[in-house]
């Protein structure tokens, strides 16, 4: 992120002279400083400036600025028109800039002193209030980057000015070779210009690009992988993965590099054929797979502020960062001030791996977390701190990643709201690798962040020889994979390097990284990372810090961006302590196509025609969620045998139309994919046809098997199968006949015959084709069918798979639970489980309550049957239009209770008619209205369709009770009565009155386990409670057992069974036009107790004293009534919502029920 200037002002003007010379006049507003003593010395801070220098000089703030100038332009020369000119009254003796040092490093540290050159001296300071002028080049656009001090310090006289405002002009020319540099790399499209002005200051001088002619390229793709010939087949499932999604790839050899590009070493030739491949294919991307012995790096110059010199920093941004040479007087010091190219052209990643295994390992974890994200650990980070034997401690440091800062002079994000974050700081206590950190990170935290003492083969307190898949187990499957940043020392020294210049094995990053079960990501040093031993103001920190806001600040999630941003934001303070050093040493070993994740992903329905024609040159698709919204940015891919055929973005209506890039000629399968941030991904198959005759497909097929769609051993399975005609044109008499090799099938029916089928028609036919199991074959057996569709000219040929199981895996007793218990009781229960299959089972168990419906025909359904007080949730309804003689469904109303409050809602989407409109009704206690117009038939909803539709709500902290939501469909008075249908949603508190001693296990074959299920009645309302018990072998076995409790008026810990009056509820609800209500008195309040119905508007409608004939005693002192649905005078009531009241000595209470008709 850039540099907060809340409290800068700033004015820009241009004034262009001529062709060859331009200049920029900026002028900028600062606030009044806040001064902070320490001890003798007094720290400045201004608001939007950074506080920096070199070692020993007064620390004093200054403000960035980075300027676009006219392409092929450098910037040469800073003028300043200094005025508001204000003394701060005092002496000052200002805090000098101390030394930075190795994160972890504990020998020899002091106190950095003044430099007496200038603390001595009478002379203003600093001479220059403008520094660090420089120009880089980013996709053929020049900018200047510098900072600039509105302070005058007088060190001998104590004395302290500052400048209210200042004006600054910026004067640049052109330069042959940057001009030519700039035409050769010029990109003018969306994604560039957003790159360019998030990093500038003066955003309107893009159009000073915009008339530039970009390079003609042909053949275009997206990501470059460069390896040796001995890893490529093992990268061919990342490649063919990217394909399929839309980020065309391929692959380049060394072997051929080598050959084929020109340079004075193998570095050289590598990054000749980059730059050739961006100016005359146009890739974003580059993934440099392979460790140095195959991609040998890059070793930069550094002397860290003249603290620690070093010529060989392996740095990646040689191959990304494109102009120039890095080495512009051949002095073999790579990447010296002036010979550097600071802002990156393309995004680079590296695999550091030698070996299959290794590379295999890191293309299986980075397909897996790109295309199946363990979802329930997106939302989970861990920091890391440990005591660095500084002042400031890891947590220090760590504490403004997680939350966020904005300590000096710029502010950062922190890791949103939505994660849950852990921390472990030896702050807290002292941690141990293998007790506190292993546990940690083997729960799968998404983000891991890192602070504390490493070298090349040591970090966060682990040793190369602990990184094992036995102590790091996440797989994907069961934990998610981490992403891993450090600023510790040496832990990413790809070249094996060692603090003392020695050489050893693989870097723990890459130990790590080439680990099945490690992070799919690291960003590491390949050197030292730096800190200041007294506060958080470190050159390592800033990186990490600016990578952070790139994700939760900027939204720059693709991890190549967020590496890159985070370098660029320090551009303008890059010669200051060891801002430079941490810039080179920072390196991003993973994909740097991967996109990180950062909230629950979101489930996407797709619709389309389904087919592709031959010859056809677009495709049309939209995109929705489930809630209906439409999904902007959401990247579809066609293609086939992973061939990316054509690709584009969904606009903000979820509309993309795809121009197909290569032309599909033959019949088959292609492959639609849909990919994005925080998009769960999508993949659907749609048949390829010609453009004329007939094409028969198996639109589908079912099975029975027995009794149910589970074939078995020893049981014949008969398939029913429907034809669709998907061609243009009809299709005569045609047969269709199944055939398979497997020794366990033995065919019944193998073959049958259809009668014509029209264009767009689907034919069925019942036990269309038979066949006997062997009693022998063995459990999760296999088979696949062979199928031949024929006419009199044509074949198509289709393939069913099917699984042959085990008879039975596993049985459970008792089969269902009926308790009746007092409303304080507790009981345990036995439920006994037996593996009666001759392999080991491994089981879940889930209660949850029964699935039912509330009206027939037409209903309306929601997504969940259970609510939280105080949570705010999205609730998605679903209404079905199930009338028998075609009548559209044009309104729907869903009342919510007082206690619930609607904060927005969606059109329902997924009818034929287009949405149903919403009415933008929010707030509590509310009904909302979704409206088709009957007349046009726009939003209405056809017979046999159904639409979803989302709510977000939220329900009071002090809602009690089971929470109702009432509804009413109308139709459009076509047909037959009714024309209105009312309904009710009944939800309820999560299950607490059932507990379970275990939840999974495994059984081995013949074996048999207890589990405990405690029923707890404390709480409950009396009555009625149900629930399911599922027990899953998480294959296809499922037994459920009923559980059935009700729950009465005793008191069994009383010596005497004591009865307290209570209204019980009434059942059923809703009801039509019968009901029986509940009660229970003792026998002092009976004689005088009276139950009354009312109506919504509070009459009393019917009333039963309780010594009347219609109320029975069902058992000592429990009482019931029916009530029929008629007033005192014995007329019908309307269907609606009814309130019935007990009242008594020791009782008033009232419940409400749902009359339908």
């Amino acid at each position: 992120m850039k540099v907060n200037k809340s409290a800068i002002t700033i004015f820009l003007m241009f004034i262009c002279v001529n062709i060859f010379s331009f200049e920029i006049s900026q002028t900028i507003n600062f606030g009044e400083p806040a001064l902070e003593e320490k001890g003798d010395y007094v720290k400045i801070e201004l608001a939007g400036c950074r506080s920096i220098g070199n070692p020993g000089e007064p620390e004093l703030p200054r403000t960035p600025l980075t300027l676009l100038l006219p392409s092929g332009h450098i910037a040469r020369t800073v003028e300043l028109n200094l005025s508001g000119k204000i003394r701060i009254p005092g002496y000052f003796n200002i805090t000098p800039v101390q030394r930075e040092y190795p994160i972890g490093f504990s020998e020899n540290i002091e106190f950095t002193q003044p430099d007496p050159l200038i603390y001595n001296s009478e002379k203003m300071f600093p001479v220059e209030k403008s520094a660090g002028l420089q120009t880089h080049f980013s996709r053929g656009h020049s900018l200047a980057f510098l900072n600039i001090c509105p302070f005058e310090y007088y060190p001998v006289s104590g004395e302290l000015y500052y400048y209210s405002e200042i004006e600054v002009t910026v004067n640049s020319n052109i330069d042959p070779e940057a001009f030519e540099q700039n035409s050769r790399f010029y990109r003018n499209d969306e994604r560039t210009r957003a790159k360019i002005t998030s990093l500038i200051d003066n955003p309107e001088a893009v159009s000073l690009y915009s008339d530039l002619p970009e390079n003609d390229r042909y053949d275009q793709y997206d990501y470059l992988i460069i390896t040796n010939s001995d890893l490529e087949e093992y990268l061919l499932p990342l490649v063919n993965y990217k394909n399929t999604t839309g980020i065309l790839t391929e692959v380049m050899l060394i072997e051929n590099i080598q050959t084929d590009y020109t340079g004075d070493d193998l570095q050289e030739k590598i990054r000749n054929c980059i730059i050739d491949q961006y100016e005359n294919q146009g890739i974003e991307y580059v993934l440099l797979a392979g460790d140095v012995e195959i991609i040998p790096h890059r070793g930069f110059a550094d002397n860290a502020g003249g603290y620690e010199y070093d010529y060989d920093i392996p740095a990646d941004i040689y191959y990304s960062n494109l102009d120039g040479t890095w080495n512009d007087d051949g002095d073999n010091m790579w990447g010296e001030a002036g010979e550097d190219d600071l802002l990156g052209e393309i995004f680079i990643g590296r695999m550091a791996v030698d070996s299959p295994e290794e590379i295999t390992n890191f293309v299986n974890k980075t397909i897996l977390y790109q295309s199946q994200p363990f979802v329930e650990d997106i939302q989970e980070a861990l920091m890391i701190g440990e005591d660095l034997g500084w002042v400031a401690w890891g947590m220090d440091y760590k504490e403004e990643i997680r939350l966020g800062s904005d300590s000096f002079g710029y502010t950062t994000a922190g890791i949103s709201d939505n994660f849950n974050v852990n921390t472990l700081y030896d702050h807290q206590f002292v941690w141990s690798a293998y007790g506190d950190l292993i546990p940690l990170l083997n729960d799968g935290p998404n983000l891991v962040n890192h602070m504390g003492h490493c070298n090349t083969t040591y970090a966060m307190k682990l040793n190369n020889p602990d990184i094992t898949e036995n102590n790091i187990t996440n797989d994907g499957l069961e934990n998610g994979f981490n992403i891993i940043y450090s600023q510790g020392c040496y832990c990413g020294a790809f070249d094996n390097r060692t603090t003392s210049g020695t050489y050893t094995d693989d870097c723990i990053t890459e130990v790590w990284t080439g680990l099945a079960t490690g992070p799919v990501a690291m960003v590491t040093n390949s050197r030292y990372g730096w800190g200041d031993i007294d506060n958080t103001d470190g050159s390592s920190q800033y990186l990490d810090r600016q990578f952070f806001d790139a994700i939760f600040g900027e939204d720059l999630t693709i991890i190549g961006e967020t590496q890159q941003d985070s370098k660029e934001d320090n551009i303008p303070f890059i010669d200051y302590i060891q801002n430079r050093w941490c810039f080179y040493c920072s390196n991003l070993f993973g994909d740097p196509t991967l996109d990180i994740w950062t909230d629950q992903p979101e489930d996407l329905s797709l619709n389309h025609n389904g087919v592709y024609i031959i010859g056809q040159q677009e495709y049309f698709l939209t995109v929705h969620n489930t809630a209906g919204f439409p999904v902007e940015n959401a990247r579809v891919a066609l293609s086939v045998d992973n061939v990316c055929v054509g690709n584009g973005y969904t606009d903000v209506s979820g509309i993309v139309n795809i121009h197909l890039s290569s032309d599909v000629v033959i019949p088959g399968e292609m492959t639609i994919s849909v990919t994005g941030h925080n998009l769960m991904p999508v993949n659907d198959i749609i048949p390829i046809i010609p453009p004329e005759g007939p094409y028969v497909i198996l639109e589908n097929y079912s099975v029975l098997s027995g009794d149910d769609d589970y074939i078995e051993a020893g049981e014949t399975v008969y398939l029913d199968v429907n034809l669709h005609n998907i061609g243009v044109e009809a299709v005569g008499s045609i047969e269709m006949n199944l055939t398979s090799d497997d020794v366990f099938l033995t065919f019944i029916e193998d073959t049958v015959t259809f009668t014509s089928i029209a264009p767009g028609e689907t034919v069925s036919l019942e036990n269309a084709f038979s066949f006997s199991v062997s009693e022998d074959v063995p459990d999760h057996h296999p088979v696949q069918l062979t199928g031949a569709i024929s006419s009199e000219s044509e074949t198509w040929n289709t393939w069913i798979n099917l699984m042959i199981y085990e008879p039975n895996v596993f049985s459970v007793e008792p089969g269902a639970f009926e308790l009746e218990l007092g409303y304080q009781d507790i009981v345990n229960e036995i439920l006994t489980l037996s593996n009666t299959s001759d392999r080991t089972v491994d089981y879940t168990i889930l209660t949850q309550k029964p699935l039912t419906r509330d009206i027939t025909g037409s209903y309306i359904g929601c997504n969940t049957a259970e609510f939280t007080p105080g949570e705010t949730t999205n609730w998605l309804f679903t209404i079905y239009n199930l009338s028998p003689d075609n009548e559209w469904i044009s309104d729907i109303v869903v009342d919510f209770p007082a206690g619930v409050t609607v904060n927005a809602a969606a059109d329902f989407v997924g009818g034929a008619g287009g949405p149903m409109l919403y009415d933008g009704t929010t707030g509590e206690a509310v009904s909302l209205n979704w409206h088709g117009e009957t007349s046009m038939g726009y939003g209405v909803l056809h017979q046999n369709q159904a639409a979803v539709a989302s709510v977000n709500v939220t329900i009071s902290a002090e809602f009690t009770g089971y929470l109702t939501l009432n509804y009413q469909i109308t139709g459009d008075n076509y047909g037959s009565d009714p024309h209105t249908l009312n309904g009710a949603l009944q939800l309820e508190y999560p299950l607490s009155w059932i507990s379970l001693s275990s939840t999974s296990g495994t059984l081995t074959s013949g074996e048999n386990e207890d589990i405990d299920i405690t029923f707890d009645a404390n709480g409950l309302e009396l009555g009625l409670h149900n629930c399911e018990i599922l027990i899953s072998d998480g294959d296809r076995d499922v037994k459920k057992v009923y559980v059935s409790l009700l729950v009465n008026n005793t008191d069994s810990e009383d010596s005497e069974i004591t009865i307290k009056p209570a209204l019980i509820g009434n059942y059923p609800n809703p009801f039509n036009p019968l009901t029986k209500i509940f009660f229970s008195l003792n026998s002092q309040t009976a004689e005088k107790a009276e139950l009354s119905i009312y109506n919504l508007k509070g009459q009393k409608i019917r009333q039963f004293p309780v010594s009347s004939n219609g109320i029975k005693e069902v058992k000592e002192n429990e009482y019931s009534i029916i009530w029929d649905g008629t007033d005192h005078l014995g007329n019908e009531v309307p269907s609606g919502i009814y309130f019935y009241r007990l009242q008594a000595e020791e009782i008033n209470s009232t419940r409400k029920m749902l009359l339908l008709k």
